[in-house]
Parts: structure tokens; C-alpha cells; sequence
């Protein structure tokens, strides 16, 4: 299952399970995304359910949640890739006093409670099944001090130390629970006029995200419980 899979970051991981062989639960807020998406990889043979889903509304992501329990009577892993950035706030945010209420509450509603609404609602079904993955997707703006950063690197820190929480609770019961991000800037077009990369920064291939988060839900991993992955790391080390 993963969220904000209409475009960016979530197509590009929704691409990699699928060429893994992954049956696929595709969510995001835009139905026509969703079926653009759909099609492409049912065309690669993969078994995909696309659900139009507002991931701040309880009910929606019940309904998210109970979709591939009823269809395939489980679900293995849930990647929460649904996010809010700096470029749906209308305007440049140089510093706090340019972050609107209804932004910041967009944000954190979000990036926030967004996972926290998925995982209460899939940790059931996982605990059944005596296993499960949960990939968070984060940002390395989470922990840095840079100007006009307050609402998105915020909740990032406050996703990343929910997901540190969740992982303390169920890492036991079979339950793995992890961080990834990219490593820098993503080319996904989420750049605009009041929000660009910052000067000198190298715009990554929204591609790198993929086969690191394929790793994570693997075998290969078992043994990664509450770490934070980054994507670029992680791929030159494994060209090394």
C-alpha cells in the first residue's frame, strides 16, 4: 500500500514493488492520477487497487485500509508517502511570520497525521498476521536549521519520532517499522515560483527512491528496525 502514489516520490516506489511482483493498493487524493498510474503498471502484469483517499479523514483511510483485506486478505506493507510541502503554501515562506494558520495546520494534518491515522488502522490486521512493514517517508529537512523551514521540517521531526514510537511498541510483535528519504531535493515538480531548491543544490532522480524502499520491505532487512535510510547513501553504497 502506498499513499501520495499519484505522481513524484509515491509513483516512482509504486513502480519499483510493482517490478518486484507486489500486489498494490495505490492512494491519493486525485482519481485521475491514481488511474494514470493504475494503468501503467497493470500493464507490467501487476495486480493494482487504486483508491481515491483524503489520508487526514479517519474514515477514508478505514476504508483505505479494510480495501485489501477484503480483496486479498491482508496487507504486508504500507508506505506512507502522502505529503505537504513548502510549494502548496500560495506564497514564498522565508520565515515564520510568512506561515499561515491554515497552512500550518494543512501540514501537520498531512505529514502527520496522515501516518498516524494509517498506522492505527493497518497495526491491527499486522499484529494478526504476526508481521509487517511500515516505511515512513521522510525528509533530511527534519533535522536542519535553515531558514523558512518551520512547518514542513517540523513535522517531519515530529513524523519521525511517532514512527520511533510506533517501531518501540510493535518491533516485537513481527511489526518493522522505518524512515526513508531521498538524500536531497527531488525533481517531482514541486518546485514553483515562491518555492525553489536552494542555489547549488543537485535536483536528484525521483528514481532513487525506489529500490531502497523495495530493500526495506525485503529480507534482506530484516534485521533494520526504527532507522532512518537515506535513498543516495544507500545507492552509492551499493555501487561502491
Amino acid at each position: 500500500m502506498v499513499t501520495g502514489a499519484g505522481r513524484g516520490l509515491g509513483r516512482e516506489i509504486a513502480r519499483a514493488f510493482a517490478r518486484a511482483g507486489a500486489k498494490l493498493v495505490l492512494a491519493a487524493r486525485s482519481e485521475s492520477e491514481l488511474d494514470a498510474v493504475a494503468l501503467e503498471l497493470k500493464r507490467l502484469g501487476c495486480h493494482v487497487l487504486p483508491k481515491a483517499t483524503d489520508v487526514t479523514d479517519t474514515a477514508d483511510v478505514e476504508a483505505l485500509i479494510a480495501a485489501p483485506l477484503e480483496r486479498w486478505g491482508r496487507v504486508d506493507i504500507l508506505v506512507n508517502n502522502a505529503g505537504l510541502t513548502h510549494g502548496a503554501a500560495g506564497r514564498k515562506i522565508a520565515t515564520i511570520l510568512d506561515v499561515e494558520d491554515w497552512f500550518w495546520e494543512s501540514t501537520f494534518a498531512t505529514n502527520v497525521r496522515g501516518p498516524f491515522l494509517t498506522m492505527r488502522a493497518v497495526m491491527p490486521a499486522m499484529l494478526g498476521q504476526h508481521s509487517g512493514v511500515v516505511i515512513n517517508i521522510t525528509s533530511s529537512l527534519s533535522h536542519r536549521a535553515i531558514e523558512g523551514n518551520v512547518p514542513y521540517g517540523t513535522s517531519k521531526a515530529a513524523l519521525e519520532a511517532m514512527t520511533l514510537s510506533v517501531e518501540s511498541e510493535f518491533g516485537q510483535h513481527g511489526v518493522r517499522v522505518n524512515l526513508l528519504h531521498p538524500g536531497g531535493p527531488v525533481d517531482t515538480g514541486i518546485f514553483n515560483d515562491t518555492y525553489r531548491p536552494r542555489p547549488g543544490s543537485e535536483l536528484l532522480r525521483p528514481e532513487i527512491i525506489g529500490p531502497p524502499a523495495v530493500w526495506l520491505a525485503s529480507d534482506a532487512a530484516a534485521d533494520i528496525h526504527g532507522q532512518v535510510i537515506n535513498a543516495r547513501s544507500w545507492t552509492e553504497e551499493r555501487k561502491a
